[in-house]
């Protein structure tokens, strides 16, 4: 089989491996809370209203969930077998005594329990009750009870009580529900429309541009073009920083606010914060402490105006970077084919992620830049016939500073390791000797650079990657956002984003990825537009852990003059 077909081959049958591996995890993990909504037995929620809020921060237990339901017996028949799952903790009450074996932890809530309910029965009229209690979601529970006159399943005839409070009839378990605060924005027609006359007029410069070029430049153009792109892309960058980034307040956008925080810890303490020293300070320091020194320069030269500026420059000038990475990766890609450079420019300078990501003070596309470039590098090095120390030493240099920017790092590490490994001992065939060299120098930047902070996290909280994902230590730092699960519809549906981009990641999969590429599916700056619907800034709260989604929450951090000095009474309690 030729070399080039053994190497698709290959790359099908890994996506294959990867796939149904974490649709294995999915299926049978109980850290996953994925559910199949197929076959009779259907699970069931309560049915509050669909909110991006917080949902069990700053509470040590979680809150108990009644699914209560009359049962008729006119004769108490010899076996009735309720076969229940539950997401989590369940007790089973029957006519107000709990079953001897109705009681369960929820540590594997993908088993069902079978429960006999015959001795516990009365003739005439019963109440069942299930009470739920789940840290990690909402309540759910799916059952069916066999064995009396009329068979009862987990449908809307169940009332739900929470905290003492009647809540209504209980719904179908669903994660696709739209978020009611999607409709305070401008739909994507209503923005076309009401920008008709700028975009006719871009529309009309470019067929103009196009035609002039083509007149006048005649066989220079082709290869001309990718670098007039690039310049007026930053012409556009730099003229879109002046005329509104910096006017742009740096405590707007995606968990700004908490960012700056991590800048103000470093520079309070001058030390790195843990985890558990505020929202958003489980990130590894590197983009935070070049945002300090940025702040510190633009303070000395201009005030604290001037700190804003230089804070806000540093993610700016590394999304603008990124279109310089697109533009040389596609060229070492795709040498002497002047087109594809032009669009690989055009795509990066336009692409809405990177340019509003660049408007607000996150580490975003400074970590984006930092993987970029290793991309750049390790392509540079699959494509070429031999691996040198120094550019291998290189490459890991700029993995080590990825590493220490944003977690997210390790995905690419991975994946360039891998297939850096391949081509050597593959493609190279070389010597074991050599081949430890080579890996030696490729390890030894991201162990020294970042691997100190990975430790760390080790030590202390048992998880190199440990942060605000839930499992921050200590009894009220648990928290959860809805839905709470997923079923195979969230990945199945896809549309909402083409009518209502704004939070379009509570319909589906799919929405989200594309309002996250192509919107600001957040609305990250929006404003209120329509009565009744109120939309807060992520300036303002703390974000929903899932991509492309808004929040409003009462979750608040203390300010830099608040933060604790190291060994203190908040961090002793964070931690217990």
């Amino acid at each position: 089989m030729p070399w080039g077909k053994l190497q698709r081959l290959g790359a099908v049958a890994l996506v294959a491996l990867s796939v149904g591996f974490f649709a294995l995890r999915c299926a049978t993990s109980s850290e996953i809370p994925y559910l199949s909504q197929r076959g009779p037995t259907r699970w069931i929620m309560s049915p509050l209203p669909v909110s991006a809020e917080l949902q069990q921060w700053g509470r040590a237990s979680a809150p108990v969930t009644s699914f209560r339901r009359g049962l008729p017996v006119p004769t108490v028949p010899e076996s009735a077998v309720l076969a229940l799952r539950a997401y989590r903790g369940f007790v089973v009450v029957l006519n107000g005594e709990a079953l001897p074996d109705g009681r369960d932890d929820g540590a594997t809530w993908r088993r069902k329990s079978t429960l006999e309910l015959a001795p516990l029965l009365q003739p005439g009229w019963n109440e069942i009750r299930i009470d739920v209690a789940n840290a990690h979601g909402p309540a759910l529970i799916a059952l069916r009870i066999t064995g009396l006159a009329e068979p009862v399943a987990s449908d809307g005839s169940w009332e739900v009580w929470r905290d003492g409070r009647r809540l209504g009839a209980a719904m179908i378990a669903d994660d696709t529900r739209r978020n009611p605060a999607a409709r305070a924005v401008e739909t994507p027609f209503e923005a076309l429309t009401g920008l008709r006359n700028v975009l006719l007029g871009l529309f009309v410069a470019a067929v103009v541009t196009f035609l002039g070029v083509r007149r006048f430049a005649g066989g220079t153009a082709p290869v001309a073009l990718p670098f007039a792109a690039f310049a007026a892309a930053c012409v556009a960058w730099l003229a879109a920083l002046a005329g509104k980034f910096v006017r742009i307040p740096l405590e707007v956008g995606f968990d700004a606010r908490h960012h700056g925080l991590y800048v103000d810890f470093l520079r309070t303490n001058g030390s790195v914060p843990l985890a558990t020293d505020g929202w958003s300070v489980y990130h590894p320091p590197l983009f935070y402490a070049v945002a300090a020194v940025m702040q510190w320069l633009g303070e000395s030269v201009a005030g604290a105006a001037g700190g804003a500026v230089g804070m806000k420059a540093l993610p700016f000038l590394a999304g603008l970077a990124n279109v310089w990475v697109a533009l040389a990766l596609c060229r070492r890609l795709f040498p002497g084919e002047a087109s594809k450079h032009l669009l690989a420019t055009v795509f990066a300078a336009v692409l809405p992620m990177n340019l509003y990501s660049a408007a607000y003070f996150s580490n975003e596309t400074f970590h984006a830049l930092l993987a970029g470039l290793a991309l750049l590098v390790a392509v540079d090095l699959l494509l070429e016939s031999a691996a040198t120390a120094r550019r291998v030493f290189f490459l890991g240099v700029l993995l080590g500073l990825a590493l220490l920017t944003k977690f997210t790092a390790v995905l690419v590490t991975a994946v360039i390791a891998f297939f850096l490994g391949f081509k050597l001992i593959a493609v190279e065939r070389i010597g074991p000797l050599r081949l430890a060299q080579l890996l030696a120098w490729f390890a030894l930047p991201p162990l020294l650079l970042a691997g100190w902070f990975y430790l760390r996290n080790a030590l202390l909280f048992g998880d190199p990657l440990i942060a605000n994902w839930g499992h921050l230590p200590g009894e009220t730092q648990k928290w959860w956002q809805q839905p709470g699960f997923h079923t195979a519809a969230f990945y199945l549906n896809f549309g909402d984003s083409f009518s209502q981009p704004y939070l379009s990641a509570f319909h589906s999969y799919w929405d989200s990825l594309y309002s996250t590429l192509w919107g600001d599916g957040g609305i990250g700056t929006a404003s209120t537009r329509r009565s009744g619907a109120t939309v807060v800034s992520r300036a303002a709260s703390i974000p929903r852990s899932g991509m492309a989604s808004g929040t409003t929450t009462s979750c608040r951090l203390p300010t830099s003059s608040q933060f604790p000095r190291r060994g203190s009474r908040l961090r002793a309690r964070c931690v217990a």
